[in-house]
């Protein structure tokens, strides 16, 4: 498996801050590439000005489904930096629950009534709850240092970077 599909579709291993940049920057400019084919194939359909459901529909669903191709590099990115923290890649999780309600909390203001779950008092607490712990590793994923040494998870990528190979007379 070459070190880019391994960096981007697996998620085992560990990776330094470096490389975590580098996948994130590199998942972005897919992302961007995905909307640019999906804007060119599109254009001529939205060029009419009759926008009927099923298109609505249609156009919805492609995009969901480049954000879940877009999501997949992002979680194993961010699972194998968890990993480099000594902490459990499930840790996205909190993360990925934290911006799905405040997705549909966002999407459903004006247009629709709010779903009813909103209003519940424990929903509430986890979603605060969940929204601290989402910042801390929000901060803590790109800047802090990985563990020294070798973790349950793998080896020091740090170690394999500054490896200085003696020179032989």
């Amino acid at each position: 498996m070459s070190s880019i599909t391994k960096l981007l579709f697996s998620f085992e291993g560990r990776i330094s801050r470096t490389q975590w940049w580098k996948g994130i920057f590199l998942s972005f400019i897919l992302y961007l590439i995905l909307l640019i084919v999906f804007a060119l194939i599109t254009s001529p359909y939205t060029m009419s000005l009759s926008v009927d459901a099923k298109s609505t529909f249609s156009s919805y669903l492609t995009i969901l489904i480049m954000l879940i191709v877009f999501l997949w590099p992002v979680l194993c990115i961010t699972n194998k930096r968890l990993h480099d923290l000594n902490m459990s890649g499930w840790l996205n999780l909190i993360v990925l629950f934290y911006l799905g309600a405040g997705a549909v909390f966002f999407l459903s203001i004006g247009s629709y009534p709010l779903p009813s779950f909103y209003d519940s008092n424990i929903f509430q607490i986890i979603f605060v709850i969940s929204g601290f712990l989402s910042l801390c590793l929000i901060f803590m994923i790109p800047f802090a240092r990985g563990t020294k040494g070798e973790n349950k998870y793998g080896k020091d990528p740090l170690e394999e970077i500054n490896k200085i190979e003696p020179v032989s007379p």
